[in-house]
């Protein structure tokens, strides 16, 4: 996945609402200190699909930004 012409990282997750349209994306990248990897959340108001290609609206410091997203899916985690 590209941001600005930078390489960020690759799409870990597609988040779609119930009517099958994409609400976020998760994309797993370095960490800004280049340690490791983490898994951001982008809304769509950060992001256009055009032609099957996500094109993000962010500079790559931009993305550093964002929290870490919870990577494990609602319906996996225990309700007890």
């Amino acid at each position: 996945m590209f941001a600005r012409d930078a390489e960020i990282g690759v799409v870990a997750d597609v988040s779609v609402d119930n009517d099958g349209t994409i609400d976020a994306i998760r994309v797993r990248t370095d960490s800004p200190l280049g340690f490791g990897e983490r898994i951001v959340e982008i809304p769509t108001s950060a992001f256009t699909v055009l032609h099957g290609i996500v094109v993000l609206d962010l500079t790559p410091e931009q993305i550093d930004q964002f929290p870490d997203a919870d990577s494990a899916d609602d319906s996996t985690r225990s309700t007890d």
